[in-house]
């Protein structure tokens, strides 16, 4: 199927880097988009197919600050995600008391 041309991608199905071809896309939902609620996130969608299988997928094409505010933005959630387990091991302040209380 390989008909050269293309970008070097990563193809799902292939599992591997191929050479993947840009579809067209004037007449499909492709293209440019921004989020109605986060107007200052925008992206860029691109169908493309692999030059090896055939196969049919979809890249996204975004500002590199939205990867750096992501890793920030999950960084925070570990740390969350890790406080709230650790209140759920180790119980303080009023859930504290409230044991106590029971015991009595």
């Amino acid at each position: 199927m390989e008909t050269g041309g293309g970008t070097q991608l990563w193809c799902p199905k292939c599992d591997a880097i191929h050479e993947c071809k840009v579809l067209w896309y004037e007449n499909t939902s492709k293209g440019n988009f921004f989020h109605t609620e986060f107007p200052d996130l925008h992206w860029r969608e691109r169908p493309r197919e692999c030059n090896k299988c055939g196969n049919q997928f979809n890249t996204y094409e975004i500002d590199g600050s939205v990867i750096s505010e992501l890793v920030e933005l999950r960084k925070l959630f570990q740390k969350i995600k890790s406080d709230i387990e650790e209140q759920q091991k180790a119980p303080t302040g009023l859930l504290k008391l409230l044991k106590t209380i029971k015991e009595d």
